[in-house]
């Protein structure tokens, strides 16, 4: 039941995402677990291969959605990630709209 809900927010979000990014994100998903990876410390945690360095400031900066050059995968940094979360979870607790 979970799966089936979560596909279905997935094509809500899906018809969001440009048509080439999600049909590239697709193709890497399809030929490997995830379409997307986490990079700690300049490491692409999908394939364990060096991001390169100009690529990991974008990325910190958010200046740019960044491909792994190696694996393909769109690649994200965790912190700007759970700080996303904290400030949703605050929101939640608050009894507030999140998205305000």
């Amino acid at each position: 039941a979970k799966r089936a809900a979560a596909l279905h927010g997935r094509d809500d979000l899906a018809a969001l995402v440009p048509k080439e990014m999600l049909s590239r994100y697709d193709a890497v998903r399809g030929r490997r677990a995830a379409g997307v990876a986490e990079v700690k410390e300049g490491i692409c945690q999908g394939c364990r291969m060096a991001v390169r360095p100009m690529q990991y400031i974008v990325i910190q900066r958010e200046e740019g959605i960044e491909r792994c050059a190696h694996c393909q995968r769109y690649l994200y940094w965790g912190p700007w990630l759970a700080e996303d979360n904290a400030t949703l979870e605050a929101g939640e607790n608050e009894g507030g709209d999140p998205s305000s």
